[in-house]
């Protein structure tokens, strides 16, 4: 699914599928990776999204996402997102993973409208120059 899904091989190795149908994890050393929704499609963690090297990033202004983001939020996207890809949302103050609600072309291109439905932000730390 990894490769299908990513376009990638996973080369990880000791990785394993936790839970039952529909509520599986994917996880390795005790660190969920991924969750698998219903339909049998990945959802990388922070932690999965190292695992994914290249694409499915989408670049946002400099601002902390409080909810969906929103088109004009976005300044770059990899050019292959196509609309219900799981992506990461990459600023200068914050991360977010979420799924794309339009494609790449369309994110750089609107001036409305949500472009990631987003599930989880987390916040960069900030580097204090003393």
């Amino acid at each position: 699914m990894f490769s299908y899904q990513f376009g990638q091989e996973l080369l990880e190795q000791g990785i394993e599928v936790k839970g039952r149908y529909p509520e599986q994890i994917v996880v390795k050393n005790r660190r969920q990776l991924f969750s698998i929704d219903p339909s049998g499609m990945l959802r990388p963690t922070f932690d999965g999204w190292q695992l994914i090297e290249t694409g499915y990033r989408v670049y946002i202004d400099d601002f902390v996402p409080q909810g969906d983001i929103l088109a004009p939020g976005v300044v770059d996207a990899d050019p292959n997102i196509r609309e219900g890809d799981e992506v990461l949302v990459v600023g200068k103050r914050a991360w977010a993973t979420g799924k794309a609600a339009m494609s790449a072309d369309e994110m750089k291109r609107s001036k409305r409208g949500i472009a990631v439905r987003v599930r989880k932000v987390r916040k960069r730390e900030e580097k204090r120059s003393e």
